[in-house]
């Protein structure tokens, strides 16, 4: 009998089980089972996983028919045979410390439940997920904290095998968020839950490159099914409330998981990915929200129109055609970009999640885009004649961002910079640092990082290093600031043109991404800047954002926001 049962659901993840079950070989504790339950995967999944349990005879293998998540989890608890259980995801991984960490506040705690930290990796960047933190850091945890609401994944948990055993806990077959299912029928139950603070867990983001194909990922079915599992996790929680508050308590405490429902998933997960839809989803969205809307107070409902100004909620959800013809964005792609290139810039335009942008595309590259983008609303096809200038003046937005080479945004880039020019209206441009993916990892540019600094000089004054960022591609202009400008045939000169004539800020976070090397970047501005002053400030900038990651991890923005309640700012 081992301490621990790791149980892992695989299907048809052949490129990425490996990394999963190495982190697991490498824990510092030992005693552990590996139960994989192979789902009837097709691929060479089971190749992969019979390759680590002949070298290990802790890892076990067991494959059934194609049953989905839910059945293959399930499986996992009746061949279990730990004093306590986790629940991971096979294409993810897991640091070398986590279960020695998990097991030894489980144990020492005999607790029904464990919570630890989850991180989010997502293109060579890092987000601590704060309500699982702010859990994590309790020593006893309430069933009814309302930071469950916020982290009802169950990859960050240990439970005790003999407590969801006793209440006979199984994971539901719903087509999504079933995690959250089972968090909350586990806290109906749970007598002592501990927290343990320490990274239980590495979510791993995969670029939308790697993922299904854009008209693919939203669909009716999908969110019907999330609907479904709204219903159920409200129910156990209302079950949780009935246990221990009073009516008006319960009001109380339900309100957050409304926002959740709606700023999780109806914003967030649909309304932000609205282009990716392959079916107009607004009035399923209008509807339901509405509802939720009913259970929270003016005051909460007016809080989250404030975290989302960029999408002018107070209208409502609009449906694509209507967006389309109100973009806050415009991008203007010049001529050039090969095929495989512009799908990939495309792709990346229609995976970030700031929904109110339009594509202009000039007539001879239509036949480059795929049929896919070539049918969204708010792709419009321009003259071959006009100039960037005339491209401009027929843009919609407020704001125009001309991509004038290869890279492609990341999830929050665009919604970060038309945040920052939508709140400072003394700016001319933003200007977003750009990382380099290499076909499988993510690094930093030096040349670039750089000019990326922090304090005012490092984001707000033209530095000789500047002119290594002579691009338009990661720079996202107010279209009254360049209306007039006289483009030329050099982007390049154009670009520090505009630096040196426009107020701007530079950000860090978020990132782009660029296949150019350092070498390329550095060919752009020969000798601007001395290669020891490169050097020595990516040094300085890329040591001050490694402290603010560190600081994120024992620090959140619920913490900064009630510091500043406290001294009246």
């Amino acid at each position: 009998m081992s301490k621990v049962s790791v149980i892992i659901p695989v299907y048809n993840v052949e490129n990425y089980i490996r990394n999963m079950l190495e982190s697991l070989r490498n824990q510092s504790f030992r005693d552990f089972e590996a139960v994989i339950v192979n789902d009837g995967s097709t691929d060479n999944s089971l190749k992969v996983i019979e390759e680590f349990c002949k070298a290990d005879d802790r890892f076990k293998c067991f494959t059934q028919e194609n049953g989905g998540v839910a059945a293959a989890r399930n499986k996992g608890i009746d061949l279990a045979t730990g004093e306590y259980a986790v629940f991971y995801d096979p294409d993810d991984y897991i640091p070398p410390y986590a279960l020695e960490k998990m097991y030894k506040t489980a144990a020492s705690e005999r607790a029904d439940m464990v919570i630890g930290v989850m991180e989010e990796k997502s293109l060579g960047e890092s987000l601590i997920y704060m309500h699982s933190q702010k859990l994590a850091k309790q020593k006893r945890i309430s069933s009814l904290d309302r930071h469950f609401f916020g982290a009802w994944s169950l990859c960050h948990k240990m439970f005790s095998l003999e407590f969801i055993r006793k209440n006979n806990l199984r994971v539901e077959a719903l087509s999504n968020a079933e995690d959250g299912v089972f968090t909350f029928c586990a806290l109906n139950y749970a007598e002592k839950i501990c927290g343990c603070d320490a990274v239980a867990y590495n979510y791993l983001k995969r670029p939308f490159w790697l993922t299904p194909s854009a008209t693919q990922i939203i669909s009716s079915k999908y969110l019907e099914g999330l609907l479904s599992s709204h219903d159920r996790i409200l129910e156990e929680a209302s079950k949780l409330a009935d246990k221990y508050l009073t009516e008006d308590e319960k009001e109380v405490y339900l309100q957050p998981l409304y926002v959740r429902f709606i700023e999780g998933e109806m914003i967030n997960g649909y309304y932000r990915g609205i282009w990716r839809a392959g079916e107009n989803l607004t009035d399923r969205l209008t509807e339901r929200t509405k509802l939720y809307r009913s259970h929270i107070t003016d005051k909460q409902w007016q809080e989250l129109l404030n975290r989302h100004k960029d999408l002018s909620l107070e209208q409502g959800f609009l449906a694509p055609a209507e967006l389309a013809k109100q973009p806050s964005v415009s991008f203007i792609i010049k001529r050039g970009l090969p095929a495989e290139k512009l799908n990939m810039v495309l792709g990346s335009m229609y995976n970030q999640l700031f929904p109110r942008f339009e594509v202009l595309l000039y007539s001879s590259e239509t036949e480059k885009a795929d049929p896919a983008y070539r049918a969204r609303a708010n792709l419009r096809i321009i003259d071959e004649n006009l100039s960037i200038d005339k491209a401009i003046e027929a843009s919609k937005g407020r704001y125009v961002l001309i991509v004038d080479e290869f890279a492609m945004f990341t999830k929050n880039s665009v919604k970060l910079m038309a945040g920052k020019l939508e709140s400072d209206s003394r700016l001319g441009f933003v200007s977003m640092l750009m990382k380099q993916f290499d076909g499988n990892d993510y690094r930093e540019l030096p040349a670039l990082s750089a000019s990326y600094g922090y304090g005012r000089r490092g984001r707000r004054r033209f530095t000789k290093q500047a002119e290594y960022d002579s691009f338009f591609v990661n720079k996202l202009f107010r279209k009254s600031a360049i209306e007039g400008f006289s483009f030329s045939n050099d982007s390049k000169k154009d670009v520090i043109r505009l630096y040196r004539s426009l107020p701007f800020v530079k950000l860090r976070k978020g990132t782009m991404i660029t296949n150019l090397s350092e070498e390329e970047i550095l060919s752009r501005a020969q000798g601007a800047a001395a290669p020891v002053t490169i050097k020595l400030n990516h040094a300085v900038n890329s040591g001050i954002e490694h402290m603010i990651q560190k600081a994120k991890r024992h620090i959140t923005r619920e913490d900064i926001d009630g510091l500043k309640k406290k001294i009246g700012k």
